[in-house]
């Protein structure tokens, strides 16, 4: 049985065990369970869980956008950084277009 296959089968039993009402040493009789190894995951499920609740979920925005117009209605729609990245080729572009 994988790590996660066992993880899996003590988290149902302890998710059982919180439902039933009954002492963990009771609950681990009826169901024939070692308590010594019931308490190791209880703990060790309940540390996965505290751990997954310290992260909250994001949400990431998409970038804002820059739009250029050029003559004839060309539109160049970029990131602002990589705006300025392209400024300089796309200012030779437009010169070298001029002297045509």
């Amino acid at each position: 049985m994988s790590t996660e296959d066992k993880r899996h089968y003590w988290r149902t039993h302890i998710d059982n065990w919180q439902n039933s009402g009954k002492p963990q040493r009771q609950f681990c009789t009826d169901n024939q369970l070692s308590y010594s190894t019931f308490c190791y995951w209880r703990a060790k499920v309940s540390q996965a869980k505290a751990d997954e609740s310290k992260w909250l979920p994001i949400t990431l925005a998409a970038p804002p956008m820059t739009a250029v117009i050029l003559p004839g209605g060309v539109r160049i729609e970029t990131s602002p950084q990589s705006l300025l990245e392209m400024l300089p080729g796309l200012i030779r572009l437009l010169k070298d277009m001029e002297r045509c």
